[in-house]
């Protein structure tokens, strides 16, 4: 399953996130991470593929909750055959504030 996980904070990377997924035990297949790296841009976002084919509403409610780094996530189910879920290089055009 693919989610989108928004409001990560600019000095986190891809290991960092994998662990913390760990952690909530969440098994992390790939992460794709997108965001500046200039000063002035304070979040990024990521793509998260994880291996649980099934993941409850709930378990989603109880992600944006967690804290990351002092952050709340925003956290989102990507659904199939949607733009977003394709591995183009459109993701990276994708504006997070607006999804």
């Amino acid at each position: 399953m693919k989610l989108y996980v928004g409001n990560i904070p600019r000095l986190a990377d891809e290991e960092s996130l994998a662990k913390w997924f760990e952690r909530i035990g969440l098994r992390v297949e790939s992460i794709q991470m997108v965001g500046k790296d200039e000063p002035g841009a304070i979040r990024k976002f990521a793509w998260v593929r994880i291996a649980e084919e099934v993941f409850p509403p709930k378990a989603l409610r109880h992600l944006r909750q967690c804290m990351f780094w002092g952050q709340p996530l925003a956290v989102r189910k990507v659904n199939p055959g949607t733009a977003r879920d394709s591995s183009s290089r459109s993701e990276a055009s994708v504006n997070p504030t607006a999804a």
